[in-house]
């Protein structure tokens, strides 16, 4: 089911009529809604989840954080977006790269001489780089 699905008339109270039009003013309300934005969610390899683990294990001490955790808490990005260019957001990422590296190891350790190399290449190894392409704002519907 897509996004413009939710706006399809429903029949007997949950059923859904999949053959009804969607209509002008649920379209353009999505439309009004969605932001100029895309998200991005750095999400950590096992390297990354190693490195979290060894700080963990000489300041806190267990439980350790497992890496299904660490990806299912990433920050997420907001980063332009760039209609038609999919592969816009990916370039951002790289551009910036330093910055967002920075602030996903502060995340776990503030301590800068314990961070690796902040390489475009360290970065690739430690981060998957998941992109949202639609964001919508619906914070104001209560």
């Amino acid at each position: 089911m897509g996004l413009l699905d939710l706006f399809r008339p429903r029949t007997n109270g949950a059923q859904e009529n999949a053959d009804a039009p969607i209509g002008a003013q649920a379209e353009a309300e999505v439309v009004r809604r969605t932001m100029k934005r895309q998200v991005v969610r750095l999400l950590p390899t096992a390297v990354c989840a190693q490195w979290v683990k060894s700080n963990y294990q000489k300041d806190i001490g267990p439980p350790y954080p497992t890496l299904k955790e660490l990806r299912a808490d990433a920050i997420a990005f907001l980063v332009p977006w760039d209609e038609g260019d999919k592969q816009a957001a990916q370039a951002f990422v790289e551009e910036h790269f330093a910055f967002l590296f920075r602030c996903e190891l502060v995340m776990h350790e503030t301590d800068q001489t314990q961070w690796p190399p902040l390489t475009l290449e360290v970065f690739r190894r430690w981060f998957e780089v998941e992109v949202i392409e639609m964001v919508v704002d619906v914070a104001d519907l209560g």
